[in-house]
């Protein structure tokens, strides 16, 4: 019941809903292929943790014939425990069961593939316009929809994604990174920086208004965070020196 008492679930309540939609893809093998996209995505803490603990599930699904845990039996054990929403209803955990039944079943099958390193992340663009598929096998996409993207062809002239549980293939000039502009917002510049700064203690620049608008939580909380904690929202804050060449 460790997993469950969790504040979110191991796989992140952002990415969750991704990983739910994942049993309602029906190739095979683009469900592998958003897995590892998925999986690629998680904070390092959570990849680590999500990593051990399939490679141990793995294992017992090499001696299914003995246990009786063959990857469908597990992913019927532990997908509720992994996938997740906060506070759901019996209800809605009952709608989803399928769903996380057929996720697990196909991350087990494929848990070496899905956790060797190098996998590109998950790609979240907003539709610059809609797009009414003209083909089988493409998407439509409403305008301003949020797409998430984990294949693209060689060309990068089309993409392959989800929206709200969809999938298909799309050209990828109607999208673009939902992320860029607020990167670019937070990320500091030299002449931002106050005189002798110390990226590793960056409160001690900010006053505390700024500090908690910038990061999300006020000083005293930030200090009392594990040192990895603190790195990651120091980075998602844009709260670090710029790299100088020596030369």
């Amino acid at each position: 019941m460790w997993l469950r008492s969790l504040p979110e679930p191991l796989v992140t309540a952002q990415l969750a809903p991704r990983f739910l939609h994942v049993g309602q893809l029906e190739d095979k093998q683009m469900q592998i292929h958003y897995l590892c996209a998925l999986v690629a995505s998680l904070p390092e803490p959570n990849r680590a943790t999500f990593a051990f603990l399939f490679l141990f599930l793995s294992d017992l699904c090499g001696n299914a014939e003995v246990n009786m845990m063959s990857a469908e039996n597990l992913g019927t054990c532990m997908g509720p425990n992994i996938v997740f929403e906060k506070g759901a209803e019996a209800g809605d955990l009952f709608r989803s069961f399928d769903r996380i039944t057929k996720m697990m079943t196909v991350l087990l099958d494929n848990v070496g593939f899905v956790l060797k390193p190098g996998h590109t992340p998950l790609k979240t663009y907003k539709a610059l316009s809609s797009f009414t598929p003209t083909q089988p096998g493409e998407l439509s996409i409403p305008q301003n929809a949020v797409v998430h993207v984990f294949l693209r062809d060689e060309k990068k002239t089309k993409a392959y994604g989800e929206v709200d549980g969809n999938f298909g293939w799309f050209p990828h000039r109607i999208i673009k990174d939902k992320n860029k502009k607020r990167k670019k917002k937070n990320t500091l510049s030299t002449e931002t920086l106050p005189q002798g700064f110390n990226p590793s203690r960056p409160e001690l620049y900010l006053t505390e208004e700024e500090f908690r608008a910038r990061v999300g939580v006020g000083k005293a909380d930030f200090l009392k965070l594990p040192t990895w904690k603190q790195e990651q929202l120091k980075e998602k804050a844009g709260l670090t020196a710029p790299k100088t060449s020596r030369f």
